[in-house]
Parts: C-alpha cells; sequence; structure tokens
C-alpha cells in the first residue's frame, strides 16, 4: 500500500511539475496540496510545499507584470487568485489595495479624444474595423476585467449613476442593476467573458458600442450564454467614460 501510495504522489508531482511549467498554476497548486494533504508520509511532502508557494510567487509575479503594464483590472485578479492561497498575506492584500485605487484613478482621468474631428466632419461617426490597442477596444476589455474581477466596487466604477439597463426584458436603474450584478457575482466562482465588436458609433460625448459577448459563469451551478450587447458610454469631466446604458438580447 505504501508503494502504491508513493507511486501515486510521485505521478501527481510529475503532473504538477508539467501544469507548473507551463504556467497553470492553480492547477499545480491544487496537486501539490494533494501530496501534502493526502501522501503525508511521501519524501515529496517537503518539495511539494516548496513547490506549492512557488507557484504563489508566480502568480504575484504575474500580477506585478500586469501592474507595471497599467494592466490593474487583471493584475488585481491574479493577486486575488494570489490570496486565496495565502490569505493572511498581508504583502499581497496591499498589492490589491494599491491596484485598486489605480484603477479606478486611471479611468477617472481618461481623456475624451477618441478621435479627432474636425468643424467640416459629420457629427457621427461610425467605426467597424478595430484593433486591440484601439482605445474602444481598450474600453470593452477594462470593463470586461472589471466584471471578471466580481468586485462589485470596482464594477460600479465604469457606470453612471444615471444608469439604465436592459436584460431578458427587464429594466433597472443603477441601484437595482448593482445588486444584481452582486448576485451575479457571488452566484460565481469564476466568471469569464470573451466578446466580439460589431460597430461603435461616436458623437460629441458618447460613444455606443454594439458587440457579440460569450458568458460562462463557474462553480455548483454553472452556465454559459451568448448574446448580443449594447453599451452607450457618455463623457464625465469628473470621472471619464461612463455607461449609462446597457442593452441585452439573448
Amino acid at each position: 500500500m505504501l508503494s502504491a501510495c508513493s507511486t501515486k504522489a510521485q505521478k501527481e508531482f510529475n503532473e504538477a511539475l508539467k501544469l507548473q511549467q507551463n504556467q497553470k498554476y492553480d492547477d499545480a497548486i491544487n496537486l501539490y496540496k494533494d501530496i501534502i494533504d493526502n501522501h503525508p508520509k511521501s519524501k515529496l511532502v517537503a518539495n511539494s510545499d516548496v513547490k506549492l508557494h512557488e507557484c504563489i510567487d508566480l502568480i504575484v509575479k504575474q500580477g506585478d507584470e500586469l501592474a507595471s503594464k497599467k494592466n490593474y483590472i487583471k493584475a488585481i485578479s491574479c493577486y486575488e487568485n494570489a490570496s486565496k492561497f495565502k490569505p493572511t498575506d498581508d504583502s499581497i492584500k496591499n498589492k490589491i489595495s494599491a491596484c485598486k485605487k489605480l484603477a479606478i484613478d486611471t479611468f477617472k482621468k481618461d481623456e475624451p479624444k477618441l478621435v479627432e474631428t474636425k468643424s467640416s466632419e459629420p457629427k457621427e461617426i461610425k467605426i467597424t474595423n478595430f484593433n486591440n490597442n484601439s482605445k474602444i477596444s481598450q474600453m470593452i476589455v477594462n470593463w470586461e476585467s472589471a466584471w471578471e474581477s466580481q468586485d462589485i466596487n470596482v464594477y460600479r466604477n465604469y457606470y453612471d449613476t444615471d444608469f439604465v439597463g436592459t436584460v431578458k426584458g427587464k429594466t433597472m436603474d443603477y441601484t437595482q442593476w448593482m445588486n444584481y450584478k452582486e448576485e451575479l457575482f457571488n452566484k460565481y466562482s469564476n466568471i469569464t467573458l470573451a466578446s466580439k465588436l460589431i460597430d461603435a458609433t461616436l458623437t460629441k460625448d458618447k460613444i455606443t458600442v454594439r458587440f457579440e459577448q460569450w458568458f460562462t459563469g463557474y462553480g455548483s451551478s454553472h452556465y454559459s450564454d451568448h448574446s448580443n450587447k449594447e453599451l452607450i458610454f457618455r463623457y464625465s469631466k469628473d470621472r471619464g467614460w461612463l455607461i449609462i446604458s446597457e442593452k441585452t438580447r439573448m
């Protein structure tokens, strides 16, 4: 029996090493934890403990790299992931707090000049070609990252208090929408989003963006859907671009 347990531990350790090399740190950590918890007499326990903490440090490093590139929302996601495994580590908590502040400050400072227009040009401009570095693409990425963070305080900073949202035929004001989203965040252990931009219409102080979105919620009740969305952003001198309308068609 001891030999069989040792063989299983070795197999798990080898698999964990491969996962770690492929930057699948969560999966690797779970295998290292399994060795530590379920094979306490294995000679691999000490190595597993070292490797487990190494994975956590690598997740934090990913967050640091993202933060250095000012991708604060995704950095927060990395730090919060690391914090799950080291909940008492104040240094990680401090990184989360600092990134949340930077994310909010950066969004507030966002400039309204998405495109330069002349007085002789049309008052309304339609865009159908996008790239990953375009301002509009980045706005959607940042908003989705806030959603994926499942932190209602980060998410709400993308919305104006005049907001009105419609989903599944139901219309909600700002407060109702935030309550609805908070319930959604608490329902799933993890949320992932993917989008494909269709077009954007620009006016003096508003942007209407239409796109397809794929949603997946992981947890005890797995759920996924595909919908067409429309977001309207309005520029505020105090807070930058804020969402004032969101419509979803399943």
